[in-house]
């Protein structure tokens, strides 16, 4: 299980998971992280990989309170741009 830690108020807590699946990548969100505690994680993991993810489906989960769509919208957004991850079909 890949996680990425962040401090915060001096403490380390787990805002983002990867998870690999058969039919892609799982990406776990804390939703209690801030949007830029967030961003900041999922640039920090997705760095850590280079492009061996490029094509590949990545779908965004939720823990705590839901994110608004307008934010999920962007973090698909910002994977799609920047390592080549594909949002699911629905």
């Amino acid at each position: 299980m890949n996680k990425n830690y962040i401090e915060v108020n001096n403490e380390s807590y787990v805002s983002v998971e990867l998870k690999g699946y058969l039919d892609g990548l799982r990406l776990i969100i804390d939703s209690d992280a801030s949007i830029a505690e967030i961003e900041l994680a999922i640039k920090q993991r997705l760095a850590n990989l280079g492009d061996s993810l490029t094509g590949t489906t990545v779908k965004i989960e939720q823990l705590n309170r839901s994110l608004s769509s307008e934010e999920v919208s962007y973090f698909y957004s910002l994977m799609q741009r920047e390592y080549g991850l594909v949002p699911p079909i629905y």
